[in-house]
């Protein structure tokens, strides 16, 4: 079955006064239809510029080569003009800031209207009660009140609970979730995640979840795709990366995250040292210098091999430990 996302050889830099930055270094995934899966690291790791990339939406001092395909149909680099006939319509996106995301000076229910009106020939009324009945899906108290207010008139978790909703009006094919509970307290967090499972049970669509905090990912995702220095270094379904990683970096990223215990010093645990200076091209293993298990072999970059079970891993020296 061909995947509905299919990323091949996708490499991204940018053009910088220090240098050429190079985010994102021939990455390859593929997003099968109905799937969720999660795109886990650090930040400055090269998690959302890839999907910028595939939504058209990198800076200008950016280029991205490779290939990226929607529905097999090529659309990476492609112009606005087809690019605008997928965007909200088959592929929409939830930013990490909901205030930045919506317009400030337009009320809520106009902003939704709008985008119905873009990609749908309804009418106002029809558009108005099908935004109305979103609202409500997206479970906001007093979604009347709501769709009459201007975005800094609510909560930072009614505005994503909005961008959720607004995403979702046109019931596309994959939703890119990046970093969508990153400003939120804990319990709207909570909040948010139990939504997006349920629209990904209800709606059957495709969910891509990028985001630094792997526990949250595992609770969420079908599939874990891990990232270090844009590159991927380890792939694997939920329980393959939870139970039986064996990338020292994500073994890294799981011991570091509050829901582990502390260590011998009553802190978490942190992963020492800081990723490599994207300005510089990598020869080696970009996690070798924080890593605990290098050794001269790691001079090399390592290949991202596959296993019998679907399981990827880029290391010389995997953990083979069972957690």
């Amino acid at each position: 079955m061909k995947p509905l996302l299919d990323i091949q050889n996708l490499s991204i830099n940018f053009a910088t006064d220090e240098g050429l930055v190079h985010a994102v270094n021939d990455v390859s995934l593929q997003v099968q239809a109905g799937e969720a899966i999660a795109i886990v690291g650090e930040s400055g790791a090269g998690k959302s510029q890839i999907f910028q990339s595939v939504m058209g939406l990198l800076t200008p001092n950016a280029t991205a080569t490779g290939r990226v395909d929607f529905k097999s149909n090529r659309i990476l680099n492609k112009p606005s003009s087809v690019l605008n006939q997928l965007r909200g319509k088959h592929i929409s996106m939830i930013f990490q800031d909901p205030m930045t995301s919506l317009n400030p000076y337009l009320r809520v229910g106009k902003q939704l209207i709008e985008v119905l009106q873009t990609h749908q020939k309804i009418s106002t009324k029809e558009a108005q009660d099908k935004s109305m009945a979103m609202l409500h899906a997206v479970k906001l108290r007093n979604p009347e009140h709501c769709f009459k207010q201007y975005p800094h008139e609510l909560s930072g978790g009614m505005r994503q609970r909005i961008c959720i909703a607004m995403a979702l009006l046109c019931e596309p094919d994959l939703l890119i979730a990046d970093e969508p509970t990153t400003a939120l307290d804990v319990t709207v967090q909570a909040g948010i995640m139990d939504l997006l499972k349920e629209l990904h049970a209800s709606k059957q669509m495709a969910i891509v979840f990028i985001t630094h905090d792997l526990p949250l990912a595992l609770n969420f995702c079908e599939r874990i795709v891990v990232m270090y220095a844009g590159r991927i270094v380890e792939t694997g379904s939920t329980q393959d990366i939870l139970y039986a990683s064996q990338h020292p970096y994500t073994r890294a990223l799981l011991a570091a995250s509050p829901q582990h215990s502390l260590n011998e010093l009553g802190r978490f645990h942190a992963i020492d040292g800081m990723p490599p200076d994207p300005l510089i091209p990598l020869t080696h293993c970009a996690f070798k210098n924080r890593c605990n298990y290098a050794n001269k072999q790691c001079e090399q970059q390592p290949d991202l091999l596959a296993k019998d079970d679907g399981h990827q891993l880029a290391c010389f020296n995997p953990i083979t430990k069972v957690l």
